[in-house]
């Protein structure tokens, strides 16, 4: 059996990425190798709260055909792959589960979608760019997180350079007042000018907007 560090667990809707909207039943993993300024969840790098469960107690939690996220603090510090496979193995190939990691550690995992949102903070030094383009040539979802213009020309560089499939630019904030202006920021810098954004989707977060900064949702 594999332990991992539960810091809570919960279903709501999926608030980020191309699966927002959906009814989804998270985990959120303690621990983090980052230490974000605009981190939304600063209780998750802590392992001291977090309850120690094994993949046969963490799949006991989870219902039956629903969407499986697992998060964090940063997932891949742990071996993922028994629980994984525990949850395949019950649910069959057509189980959905994701993985959201902020992009430092590689990991390879089968029937399973990678949500990678790059830190620019820490960008370029945190990060092995031919595991990130490996994440790319394996259909992950990038995200970066949009605070101001700067970080919004520094994402649309690092696009151009790489050339993501799929890239969503999310708003910076812990409230709904705060993603709505940083939103609307985004949309006028997305509509001015002449930038190739046939791949570059704006995707507000829509748990903030409905439940503001609260835990468990």
């Amino acid at each position: 059996m594999t332990e991992y560090p539960v810091i809570e667990q919960f279903i709501s809707l999926q608030g980020e990425g191309s699966t927002i909207g959906q009814k989804s039943y998270f985990i959120r993993l303690a621990g983090c190798n980052l230490n974000c300024s605009f981190c939304d969840t600063p209780y998750a790098r802590d392992k001291s709260d977090a309850v120690i469960l094994d993949e046969k107690a963490i799949l006991d939690l989870i219902p039956s055909r629903m969407p499986v996220v697992i998060t964090g603090g940063e997932p891949l510090l742990y071996n993922l792959w028994p629980l994984l496979q525990a949850l395949f193995l019950r649910e069959g190939r057509p189980a959905q589960a994701y993985v959201e990691t902020n992009g430092t550690i590689f990991a390879e995992y089968y029937h399973t979608k990678f949500i990678v949102s790059p830190k620019l903070d820490f960008w370029p030094e945190a990060y092995n760019l031919e595991n990130l383009m490996h994440y790319e040539r394996n259909g992950a979802i990038f995200k970066f997180v949009i605070r101001d213009k700067n970080d919004f020309d520094r994402t649309m560089e690092i696009h151009d350079e790489y050339g993501f499939s799929e890239l969503i630019l999310m708003p910076e904030g812990t409230t709904s007042e705060a993603i709505l202006e940083h939103s609307r920021k985004i949309a006028k810098w997305m509509c001015e000018g002449e930038l190739d954004l046939r791949n570059v989707r704006l995707v507000p977060r829509l748990h903030t907007l409905l439940w503001g900064n609260k835990r468990g949702r």
